[in-house]
């Protein structure tokens, strides 16, 4: 073997430099196929390829614009065209023995793609300033996009920022690139006018009030529903589904239709559409306004928002205020806080006229209402249950008031006229109502019937069952009214106490209250229980009663206390009147008085008693001379006397005979009654004296 090594060595060096510039020549790689370019539409796929013979294995690098690709590493890569992947390109293969690079493939980008271009969405304005027939709008710029360049020309035509009349105005947004390629989008903008009219009592469709509700709903801010329907009234609407729950603020003027006199000329009728509530609110700020509403399971349901007015309408009655239809369930339910019930008629309905109720349900102000009234405030319209009903935590509501109307008529309910469920919240003031006739309780706390004071007040419940006044007196003389009592509350607190007169005793045994005379304030020291004496401007009869309630300083007021009878000292109702009797006539003189029991009667002629003449009337069987005069009568009782007018009883006397001389003068003395005689032919003596300041001629 080390012979055969050493031949092939001894072959010289020729050979063997043969053999090595052959491998040499073999490794270095070659390329076979070069990568070529082109023109290549934008946004389509292009790929660049390589392809070299050399010993394995082989590494590729592709370059654009002489920088090297990050993971361009295979024989080829493909792209997407666009501005930025355009330039020219090489590839270097290599292995471990060296490399090659390949010639230059020019890559052209051809742009016949328009640009992307995507509006805002269409937009709802509300016309500003208010009956202005614009709206100013603003709107975001298209989203545009464009795969070769990175810089469009956007324009919009009207553009953002233009007045846009009311109605619909149709925007186009044009995208273009550097190439010319262009694009366009378009949106709506709608301003809704603040005025929305309602002009046919139909369901539907334009100028109907569900249209106007829907157009109210989508409008920012508040709008301005008018009634302009044509002809005379009253005008009812009837939905046959229910309508659109509000969720805007806005004003619903039934006193904007022509001949509104004020009583509802809109009426909506729900009763073809059973089940469904009339206007139910959700946002606040708003007004509802003379409407009559009847049919509806609530007529209005302020469920949330805050702070809406519901003013003179008609809810459980048609349009005269006389018909009770009703509303299935209650004429309004509130929920919300910092409402106005103000100057409504709410009677008729299946459970409570007007239903407080929800932890939301705090800080609304109810004056000057008629519950379970007719409209003339007196004929009964009872609701079914309560006048009034506040629960599930409502607080701190205001029902009626001392000043002003904000009194509430609350009368002729079937249950309570003021009721507050076992779980109603505390601060409820009841004030200045007038409370009658309700069939059990003038307010009732709790739904139990009456509740019972207890010491100190330390029960809990609803408006913490604060204990009413105990009334030990009223009396009336001269046109004060004077009410002695006592409180037994919370000690070191001040309580209003609240009065009110009524012209029957309640059957519970406890009052109501019909008419609210006066207030007083009363601080309790000492354990809580302090009594009080109160004077009032007020007239009262004997057969009227006084009742009163407490409130305490969070403002929770009592049930009314049971009631006190008035006393009064005797009042004159009709004075004796003066007559004349023939002689031997019978004349009989009465007079007519009130006033607390016993009265006791003294006649009286000329300013002195009669004897035994103490009935309500005197008579003379057979009338006298001598009964001529002034009569009068004392009435008297425990607490005073009263004295009537004079009334003359005039008695003509027996005509007398007389001469034409003083020597023939008649003297009458002591003699009650009327004399008649003429002097039409008597003649004048000397000395005879003067007659009215002038002489005589006739004798008298």
């Amino acid at each position: 073997m080390k012979r055969v090594i050493s031949r092939l060595l001894c072959l010289g060096t020729a050979l063997f430099i043969a053999l090595a510039v052959g491998q040499v020549s073999a490794a270095v790689p070659t390329i076979t196929t070069q990568p070529v370019g082109g023109a290549v539409p934008c946004g389509s796929n292009f790929t660049l390829s390589v392809t070299a013979a050399s010993l394995p294995p082989l590494a590729y690098q592709w370059w654009q614009n002489l920088a090297p690709l990050a993971d361009a590493t295979n024989a080829s890569f493909s792209l997407i065209a666009s501005a930025a992947t355009a330039g020219d390109y090489t590839v270097v293969v290599s292995n471990t023995d060296g490399s090659v690079t390949s010639v230059v493939a020019t890559v052209t980008i051809v742009d016949t793609n328009p640009p992307q271009i995507t509006c805002p969405a269409d937009i709802i304005a509300a016309e500003f300033p208010h009956d202005g027939g614009s709206a100013v709008v603003t709107f975001a710029a298209p989203v545009t996009s464009d795969i070769c360049d990175s810089s469009l020309a956007v324009a919009c035509v009207p553009p953002s920022g233009t007045a846009f009349a009311v109605g619909y105005t149709s925007v186009t947004c044009d995208a273009r690139d550097d190439s010319g390629n262009s694009n366009q989008c378009a949106f709506v903008i709608r301003v809704i006018p603040y005025r929305l009219p309602v002009t046919t009592t139909a369901d539907g469709g334009p100028g109907s009030l569900r249209q106007a509700l829907l157009d109210a709903n989508d409008a920012p801010g508040e709008n301005l529903i008018e009634f302009q329907l044509p002809g005379a009234g009253p005008f009812v609407i009837s939905p046959a589904s229910p309508l659109p729950v509000v969720t805007s603020p806005v004003i619903l003027d039934g006193w904007s239709q022509a001949g509104f006199s004020g009583t509802p000329a809109i009426e909506l009728n729900g009763a073809g559409a059973p089940g469904a509530d009339g206007l139910v609110i959700h946002s606040a700020s708003n007004v509802v306004r003379g409407l009559a509403m009847h049919g509806f399971a609530t007529a209005i349901r302020l469920e949330s928002g805050a702070s809406s007015v519901i003013q003179s309408n008609y809810l459980g009655t048609d349009a005269t205020g006389t018909n009770a239809p009703g509303n299935v369930v209650d004429g309004l339910f509130i929920g919300s806080p910092a409402n106005v019930v103000q100057g409504n008629l709410i009677s008729g309905n299946g459970n409570a006229g007007l239903q407080i109720a929800g932890g939301g349900a705090i800080s609304n102000i109810i004056q000057g209402n008629l519950i379970g009234v007719a409209a003339d405030g007196l004929l009964p319209l009872g609701n079914v249950l309560d006048g009034v009903l506040i629960g599930s935590n409502a607080a701190r509501n205001l029902i009626g008031g001392t000043s002003g109307a904000a009194a509430n008529v609350i009368a002729f309910n079937r249950r309570n006229g003021i009721g507050l469920n076992s779980d109603a919240g505390a601060g409820n003031t009841l004030q200045g109502n007038s409370i009658l006739s309700n069939e059990l309780l003038g307010i009732d706390l709790a739904l139990d019937g009456p509740t019972s004071n207890d010491a100190t007040d330390a029960d809990t419940g609803p408006n913490g069952l604060q204990n009413f006044p105990i009334l030990a007196d009223a009396r009336s003389i001269d046109g004060v009214t004077t009410i002695d009592g006592s409180l037994d509350s919370v000690s070191d607190a001040e309580y209003r106490l609240d009065f009110y007169l009524n012209d029957a005793a309640d059957p519970s045994g406890f009052g109501e209250g019909a008419v609210h005379i006066g207030s007083t304030t009363v601080i309790l020291r000492n354990g809580g229980s302090q009594d009080f004496s109160v004077s009032l401007p007020v007239t009262a009869t004997f057969v009227q009663f006084v009742t009163a309630t407490a409130t305490d300083p969070a403002g929770s007021t009592s049930e009314f206390s049971p009631p006190v009878q008035v006393r009064t000292p005797p009042v004159l109702e009709t004075q004796p009147a003066g007559t004349n009797a023939q002689l031997g006539q019978p004349v009989t003189l009465c007079v007519t008085a009130s006033g607390t029991p016993p009265l006791a009667y003294q006649w009286r002629l000329n300013g002195q008693n009669i004897p035994g003449a103490t009935d309500r009337c005197f008579t003379i069987p057979s009338t006298e001379s001598t009964n001529g005069g002034a009569y009068s009568v004392v009435v008297v009782n425990v607490l005073g006397a009263r004295q009537t007018i004079q009334a003359p009883l005039t008695v003509p006397l027996t005509n007398l005979a007389a001469g034409d001389n003083f020597a023939d003068r008649v003297l009458i003395e002591g003699t009650n009654g009327l004399i008649v005689w003429r002097n039409r032919f008597a003649s004048r003596e000397p000395d005879e004296p003067n007659h009215a300041g002038k002489p005589g001629g006739k004798s008298v």
